[in-house]
This record gives structure tokens, C-alpha cells and sequence, in this order.
């Protein structure tokens, strides 16, 4: 544990960091980085970008030259943020040595139907990352923070990219009373000091 804050009625009422870490230092958020992904998706969601029924693979037409597998057009937006996307991680242990990670994640065989079973994925993460910026032309990083960072007053932070992408499923790296804001931003339904940001 590097640091901790308790809030309670939106009030911070103990907190504390254990050296070297102070309240300047940013924390690489590991999957905890996938919340934002998934707000990013809901902000889109609310601008009419996209829609949570969208089959993926209309956004990727570069990666397939060829028609993708039957159960790969069947993959929507809603099962990679459900983690149904229809293949064991366990498969696949080397992934993250691998080149081109959208490439890897968009043409593997998958063994369950697209929303029909749980499965814990990093890969989801990263294609909704890719597909945001597909979308808007901006990393989800840039795409954030005039609709979440900046109303949060979340500065001086970063998110690490893979490919030219931000990577999803980690890599984002915030403050400890910056977590606390985006806690406080879930808490409160997309709302933050009296500003509904999130519907």
C-alpha cells in the first residue's frame, strides 16, 4: 500500500502516504485504468459517437481484408466492456510481447459466443481504447479531459500508450485525491460539484 484516502460525506476525513510516495506522486493505476476506458465509452455513448449495440468490426475495415470469423462480427461494444468477449486470457500468455496488439486481439480464434461467458481480458480494454480513437481521432487520454479530467481539476498526470494507442487495460498513472475525485464522480452518478457531466 503506497497511500490511502477515506472520504465521508464527500469529505476527506484521514489520508496518509508512505515514503517515498507523497500527495504529488502519481501512481500507475494498473486495471483500475479500465474504469476510465469504460467511462470514455459512456461519454461517446452520450454524444451519439457510437452506441453500445455497434459490432466492432465495422470500426477496423484496415484489419480485414478478408470476412473475420462468423463469431468475431458478432463481438459489440457492450461485450468488451462486459468482459464476454470469447476467449480464455490464459490462451494467450505471451500476448503482451507481441508487436501489433490490436492486430493480435482482432484476428484470434474465439471459443465462447460474444456475451454469453465472463472472461477477464486486457484485450478488451485495448480495442475499445483503439475504437474510441478511431472514432475521434484522439487518444482517450486527449478525449477525457475537457469531459472528465479538467471538471475534475485532474492535472499533471499521463496514460502510456502501446502501438499509438492508450493501452486500456493499465498504464494510466494519477494521484491519490485524483482517484478520489473520479470515486466521487462514480458515487454521485456522473455529477461532480453540482455539474452533471455523465448521464
Amino acid at each position: 500500500c503506497h497511500s490511502f484516502m477515506i472520504l465521508r460525506h464527500d469529505t476527506i476525513i484521514s489520508q496518509g502516504w508512505w515514503k517515498p510516495y507523497n500527495p504529488n506522486y502519481t501512481h500507475c493505476l494498473f486495471s483500475l485504468s479500465k474504469s476510465f476506458i469504460s467511462t470514455a465509452i459512456c461519454f461517446a455513448v452520450q454524444e451519439q459517437l457510437i452506441t453500445f449495440d455497434d459490432y466492432i468490426i465495422k470500426y477496423f475495415p484496415d484489419y480485414f481484408p478478408l470476412p473475420p470469423s462468423e463469431s468475431m462480427q458478432k463481438v459489440q461494444i457492450k461485450h468488451l466492456l462486459m468482459m464476454s468477449y470469447g476467449r480464455p486470457a490464459s490462451l494467450d500468455p505471451d500476448f503482451y510481447y507481441r508487436k501489433d496488439w490490436l492486430e493480435e486481439s482482432l484476428h484470434v480464434y474465439l471459443y465462447h459466443e460474444p456475451g454469453t461467458k465472463f472472461l477477464y481480458d486486457n484485450r478488451c480494454s485495448y480495442i475499445l481504447s483503439a475504437l474510441l480513437q478511431k472514432v475521434t481521432g484522439m487518444t482517450v487520454f486527449d478525449y477525457l479531459q475537457p469531459r472528465l479530467f479538467k471538471p475534475l481539476e485532474i492535472e499533471n498526470i499521463f496514460w502510456e500508450e502501446k502501438n499509438g494507442y492508450n493501452q486500456g487495460r493499465g498504464g494510466l498513472n494519477l494521484k491519490t485525491e485524483d482517484l478520489a475525485k473520479f470515486g466521487l464522480f462514480l458515487l454521485h452518478k456522473g455529477e461532480f460539484n453540482g455539474k452533471q457531466l455523465l448521464r
